[in-house]
């Protein structure tokens, strides 16, 4: 299911022993757009602490009673190896995460998930990191995650013409990968937004504030409307990837 971040935000976290916070943020790389990290605000409880959770444990969403559960315990997540408020994820601190409860690494393997398409921390063992060379090629140990939340307000370029800016993105709650992001085109069209692939961005600039996309500027502001409103459906996701004449993800 696709899931607006905006509205995920602030949904309640319970573990399976009890309350825990609510959703902030989620972290995402930029190779796959997968969303990596849960970022959650526990208030008081963990105070001075950054609690990341990782999608292998989580639920399925409950979205009519805006709550998501966590398959950990109060103390499990207590225990997490510590992080300062305001520091970044890096590979080395997701090393030690993931050696702390015995899951298997995402970033080793074929799939957006390791050796799966999915956040699963049964499929495979942990491999031996000392002898695992697929870590030292693809594994940098400063690498830092970006938060999809930063991400809304940054301007939208078409080359060098401003198009409007990201509103929103939206999750796929399924496999918790970045599947679109809202571009609000307003600045030419007045209320109309319009998602793209995340895929088709062929440039970040966390400095600057500004995406910048491989498209033109007709393709995205005729592109099919899109209607926070209204499911979206295979139909749709079709008509948007032959508009730019893109391979659909599926």
């Amino acid at each position: 299911m696709l899931q607006q971040l905006e509205e995920l935000r602030g949904y309640r976290l319970d573990a399976s022993d009890g309350h825990i916070g609510q959703v902030r943020d989620f972290l995402f790389d930029e190779a796959r757009w997968g969303g990596r990290w849960l970022v959650a605000d526990t208030g008081k409880w963990l105070l001075g602490k950054k609690v990341v959770i990782s999608p292998m444990s989580l639920g399925e969403p409950n979205h009519e009673g805006k709550e998501l559960p966590v398959r950990m315990t109060r103390e499990e997540i207590e225990q997490a190896p510590h992080l300062d408020e305001h520091a970044p994820v890096s590979r080395r601190y997701e090393k030690s995460f993931f050696d702390q409860y015995d899951w298997p690494y995402y970033w080793i393997g074929g799939g957006l998930w390791g050796a799966s398409t999915q956040p699963m921390y049964t499929h495979a063992e942990v491999p031996d990191v000392e002898d695992d060379l697929s870590l030292k090629e693809e594994g940098d140990p400063e690498q830092v995650l970006r938060s999809a939340h930063e991400l809304t307000k940054y301007r939208v370029l078409a080359g060098e013409e401003a198009m409007g800016h990201i509103h929103d993105v939206l999750l796929d709650t399924e496999v918790w990968v970045v599947r679109y992001v809202v571009v609000d085109t307003r600045n030419w069209l007045p209320g109309k937004k319009v998602l793209l692939d995340p895929m088709w961005i062929r440039e970040i600039r966390w400095g600057d504030h500004r995406v910048r996309v491989d498209l033109g500027r007709d393709e995205i502001t005729s592109a099919p409307e899109y209607d926070p409103d209204v499911p979206i459906t295979r139909a749709y996701e079709s008509r948007l990837y032959d508009h730019f004449g893109k391979e659909g993800y599926w």
